[in-house]
């Protein structure tokens, strides 16, 4: 029981700690449902055999009520939900059923403490109101604070209970109390199943929608980032315009453009099935060249790739790009084919701070590709300064 509210109250820890805890909750509504039946019940027989009571039909009929909708939770969560996953999967429905169930009971107690002005003294009646009102708070406290509240108030009562005379406080106003505190614990972590529950379920759609963002901006054939991606660093790259430089996250300093030499051949001879084999085996190669030096690469349309460089400095950056020309050189395409991979390369070095500085780059970028292609493919050409 202490490791059930402890897990009740730090819920907000882990994941693991929501799931465990509507399980518990779901667990406890079960024992609750039960206690809250047998209370129903013990009072029904009690009231029955009561001689001279006043109102006594109103009395079992209200106790009669409750017990059917007492029966329905145990039908509810013994029978139809074994397992307790519709207890997890409709929550909603469970909160409906507990808030019209807290409404009846609350109702019943203050019809029948009404009633009991008739048959009882004064002070029993506000005690029971008091209660009613304490009861009340079970859907509105958290859980530290409402179970600090009904232990001090049980304390209360007790004593009030040890010092009143029998005609006063006797056994049905025992029950009654004691009912109260039960019904008042069943609802409150009732409601505890819905409010981890829809937790569980804003944590799930975040996490859901972070999946499908990151799916948006992957090409699906190469796993590189794709076009999308080129704009959402376009959109970053003009909400950062005002910016001083030392604040900005997008920080941009060559950009390369890299061209399959003769792909459209490979397609023609060897079928697009072939082609796309080429362009997965490609791509191995920059992401591994990606993850070694931190760069982004993009699949920026058909065979062309677009590299993304932090640094502006040109030695280094022509070094590492004739060694991955190499890498690619070296590339063996599964299949059988005789196709031997190469690049044309072109890039620019130019500090880009602005989406429209980032299209001018790749643009002089481009046209250094296709110089590389004039000058017989497989070649590096720098744009810079030029």
């Amino acid at each position: 029981m202490f490791d059930f509210f402890k897990k009740i109250i730090k819920v907000h820890r882990t994941d693991d700690y929501l799931t465990e805890a509507v399980s518990l909750n779901a667990v406890y509504a079960r024992a609750v449902v039960v206690m809250v039946e047998v209370f129903e019940i013990v009072m029904l027989l009690y009231t029955v055999s009561l001689d001279n009571l006043k109102y006594q039909s109103v009395y079992i009929s209200l106790y009669l009520t409750n017990m059917l909708v007492s029966l329905y939770g145990i039908y509810y969560l013994f029978f139809k939900n074994k397992t307790l996953r519709e207890v997890h999967n409709n929550s909603r429905k469970v909160y409906v059923y507990s808030s019209f169930y807290a409404i009846l009971l609350l109702a019943s107690a203050a019809v029948i403490t009404s009633l009991d002005m008739a048959n009882y003294h004064e002070l029993n009646v506000l005690i029971t109101y008091f209660t009613i009102v304490v009861v009340s708070m079970a859907l509105y406290l958290n859980t530290v604070v409402y179970l600090s509240a009904m232990a001090a108030y049980a304390v209360v009562l007790a004593a009030a209970a040890m010092v009143l005379e029998e005609k006063i406080f006797n056994f049905q106003d025992y029950l009654g109390l004691i009912g109260c505190f039960v019904i008042s614990i069943g609802l409150h972590f009732s409601r505890s199943i819905v409010d981890v529950q829809q937790f569980l379920n804003r944590r799930e759609l975040e996490r859901e929608k972070n999946e499908y963002s990151e799916k948006a901006i992957v090409d699906p054939l190469t796993g590189l980032k794709n076009r999308w991606f080129l704009d959402t660093i376009k959109s970053s790259l003009e909400k950062e315009e005002k910016l001083p430089e030392a604040k900005r996250n997008i920080k941009i300093g060559a950009v390369v453009m890299m061209d399959i030499d003769d792909y459209k051949k490979a397609n023609d001879i060897y079928g697009h099935l072939y082609g796309d084999v080429v362009l997965e085996e490609f791509s191995k190669v920059l992401i591994a060249y990606e993850l070694k030096l931190g760069k982004v690469c993009i699949r920026y349309g058909g065979d062309e790739f677009l590299i993304l460089y932090r640094s502006d400095n040109r030695e280094k950056i022509m070094e590492e790009l004739e060694e991955l020309r190499k890498d690619i050189n070296g590339m063996q395409i599964p299949g059988g084919a005789d196709f031997q991979v190469s690049v044309s390369v072109g890039f620019n070095c130019q500090k880009v701070s602005t989406a429209a500085q980032l299209d001018e780059a790749i643009n002089t970028a481009d046209k250094a590709m296709y110089q590389s292609k004039i000058m017989g493919k497989n070649h590096i050409v720098d744009f810079t300064g030029k």
